[in-house]
């Protein structure tokens, strides 16, 4: 499959039984932000969907799908538009592209790591307060 072109990005928030959400550590190799924790997303392709690009990202990165829960997020990577989507009721199991993520780990949001992506942080706070206000 071709490179997306339009640089626009797509984050998961996946949110499991026990509140936890999941966290995929970067390899060390990455040129960008290498060996940090972030959200599973990437890319969004021309003309795509954005929830359907996280859908996909997801799916990809760690092999597992979720059920949207109607949040999301904008932000911006590289002054392009970019959102966030939360999921719920993760299934399958996790199986790592390792290209992508060396280690999954599900996490209290209120205790995050402290090498964390920093859109990583922003995203999560902001899940956060729009769970304390539903």
């Amino acid at each position: 499959m071709a490179k997306p072109k339009n640089g626009a990005r797509v984050r998961a928030v996946v949110v499991n039984d026990a509140g936890k959400i999941l966290l995929v550590k970067r390899p060390n190799d990455k040129k960008r932000h290498p060996g940090m924790w972030s959200l599973p997303g990437g890319r969004r392709n021309d003309g795509e969907d954005y929830l359907a690009a996280a859908k996909r990202e997801l799916r990809e990165e760690t092999g597992i799908t979720a059920r949207p829960d109607g949040w999301s997020f904008p932000f911006k990577v590289h002054g392009r538009p970019s959102l966030a989507f939360a999921f719920r009721d993760p299934a399958g199991r996790i199986r790592l592209d390792l290209e992508e993520s060396q280690r999954a780990s599900w996490r209290d949001p209120r205790d995050l790591p402290e090498d964390l992506h920093p859109k990583t942080g922003r995203i999560v706070k902001a899940f956060l307060a729009a769970q304390r206000s539903r």
